[in-house]
């Protein structure tokens, strides 16, 4: 019985030794992942602050180009308004102008 219990405990230790080694293999492929896991979230972290960063320029240049159109319109109208109430003055005197010619 003494013979047969050393086989057994053989056979429990060899059984532990192939537990151990598959949970070895285990642990290393899952800190693999972790370690691709962690890369790629690196990577993401990186790119959401280019993205950030990108985002908060096109809003500036947006609103830069905003005003720059403001003024534009404001500019315009402060050299057009004048000529065109002068024609519009014009048209309006015009019908008489030629009314005595004819």
């Amino acid at each position: 019985m003494l013979e047969s219990d050393i086989v057994q405990e053989r056979i429990s230790v060899e059984k532990a030794r192939i537990e151990e080694g598959e949970e070895t293999v285990r642990v290393q492929r899952a800190g693999e992942i972790r370690n691709t896991l962690q890369k790629e979230l690196e990577d993401v972290e990186q790119k959401d602050t280019m993205v950030k960063f990108e985002l908060f320029e096109l809003k500036r240049v947006h609103e830069e180009l905003v005003r720059s159109l403001d003024s534009m319109k404001k500019q315009n109208n402060q050299l057009v308004e004048p000529v065109l109430d002068r024609l519009k003055k014009e048209v309006r005197v015009s019908p008489f102008i030629y009314i005595q010619y004819i």
